[in-house]
Parts: C-alpha cells; structure tokens; sequence
C-alpha cells in the first residue's frame, strides 16, 4: 500500500525491488504497480516473492470523507493468489484502510502516512490463514526530487510472533522514468536479519 493518495489520473507507477540478507536463500522480491483509472479510483497489484513461495493481488483504493482539511483517507480491496512450488496457487482476499497528510518542513514540503491491511488465504495455502500488517511512514522531498523517509513496519501471521522493522530509505530522483531506491531494512522484534533493499521507480 501506498498512502491514501489516488494515482493522477493516466499515470502508471511502477517498482520493482529486492531485499536480501547475504545469504543464498534469503531474499525477497516484490513488483508494485498502480494506475490512475479517474480522479479517484486507482488500480494496482502488489506482489511478492522468496524462494519457498510467492503471493500477489490485484486491488483498487479509493478515497474516503474527502474534504478540505490536511488529512486524507481511502480504503482497499483486492484479491489475488499465494502458492509455491509444491501447492498450485490458492485465493487471496484483502481488505485495506489509509490515513495520511502533507508536512512543511523549514527545508522543503513532506507527508506521513499509516496503512493498515488485513491477507485471508485459503485454509490449504502454504502461508497462515491470515496476515495483519501496520506500516507508519514520514518522509521528505528534497528540492532536487530525491525522497527521504522512514517506515516502520509492523506485521502478524496468524497463529505466530509479531515482527517489527525499520526501514530507512532514500530514493534518487534521476527522471520521472527512472528513480533508484536504497534502504536497509532493520528488525526490532522477531528473529528476521538486516537486509539492504535495492529498487528501481518509475512514473509514465
């Protein structure tokens, strides 16, 4: 998810990165996409893939209780599949929310954001039956166009520990066509490693 903020209307956005620990078998690859179908209505997919198994979904956000204060928020719907090698794909549902605003820093213009979501899988799905996720994000743009922000990202499988994360980001703004992100991805809670992150942007 990507803040409550519908895509511009015509435009595509598009990434596609990779996190990884150093080791042979861990890694994670994800492909997002989302498309301005109106003023409002944005369409995207949201996908993801390790070397065990691979989940992605097709959804649509929409804005909610517009009016003309600073805060914004739209809700999600999606649906899609998760499988592996050894189980054909089984359905995926989700349902999403957002709250967010823009900041004015003495130095230049930024935003906050919190996006909640909600993964039912399929009772014989390699993954648990349900994933909760709650990311906060602050950020910056500088005057060059380059992006700076800080995530943390909070998640809960179903039936297993909460992890925690912070993710430290900063983004290279070459063109509207190419942008370049670089992150390291650090645990707080649960037993996951430090990755470094590595993405490519791209806004057509």
């Amino acid at each position: 998810m990507a803040g409550p903020w519908p895509q511009e209307d015509g435009l595509l956005f598009v990434t596609a990165a990779q996190e990884t620990a150093g080791e042979e078998e861990d890694w994670v690859a994800t492909l997002y996409a989302e498309y301005g179908l109106t003023e409002n209505l944005t369409l995207g997919f949201d996908g993801s893939a390790t070397a065990f198994v691979a989940e992605g979904y097709a959804f649509a956000r929409y804005p909610v209780f517009q009016n003309d204060g600073p805060h914004r928020f739209a809700i999600l719907g999606g649906v899609g599949a998760s499988g592996n090698l050894v189980r054909p794909p089984k359905p995926l549902w989700v349902i999403g929310a957002s709250w967010g605003r823009g900041l004015s820093y003495p130095f230049g213009n930024g935003w906050t954001a919190v996006d909640a979501s909600a993964r039912f899988r399929h009772k014989d799905s390699f993954g648990s039956r349900r994933l909760i996720k709650v990311d906060a994000t602050i950020g910056w743009q500088r005057e060059n166009k380059h992006l700076v922000y800080l995530q943390l990202q909070t998640s809960q499988e179903y039936d297993q520990d909460p992890l925690a994360k912070l993710v430290p980001t900063y983004v290279w703004h070459f063109s509207d066509l190419f942008q370049v992100e670089t992150a390291v991805t650090l645990p707080i809670l649960g037993d996951e490693d430090p990755r470094v992150k590595f993405g490519i942007w791209s806004r057509f």
